[in-house]
């Protein structure tokens, strides 16, 4: 994962899209890198996700066959969100990393309501586009 950046603060760590979806290759493909076990888990904690949680990829589509996502978000003057996760449609496994910022604070839990509005609405218009 070359264009990430970890910090002794997990919040303060940056993680580019595309490392995101060299992780999600190693999770929901074979991977030499990670045990059998250790990808069964983390999977597994991306189908329990909160409902709190189900937006951004959860979008994706009304009727996936599974749907495994993992959202962050944090307040640093605006809303920094990230989505990532695996759906798979049809018989196709999408792997899906979708990183935004400046979303207006609006106010604390408003503006997070309406980032996560946002993001959920432009994973859903993505979709219509890949399906």
């Amino acid at each position: 994962m070359d264009h990430s950046q970890a910090s002794s603060k997990w919040w303060l760590s940056t993680v580019s899209s595309e490392d995101y979806i060299k992780l999600l290759k190693h999770l929901f493909v074979k991977s030499s890198k990670i045990s059998r076990t250790g990808r069964n888990y983390i999977i597994s904690e991306m189908f329990q996700v909160n409902s709190k949680q189900q937006w951004g990829i959860k979008g994706f589509s009304d009727t996936p066959n599974f749907l495994a996502n993992k959202n962050g978000w944090t307040l640093s003057g605006s809303w920094i969100m990230n989505s990532i996760g695996a759906v798979e449609v049809n018989g196709h496994l999408y792997l899906i990393s979708i990183l935004s910022d400046n979303h207006p604070d609006g106010r604390g839990n408003v503006g997070l309501k309406t980032a996560k509005k946002e993001m959920t609405s432009l994973v859903r218009i993505a979709g219509e586009y890949i399906l």
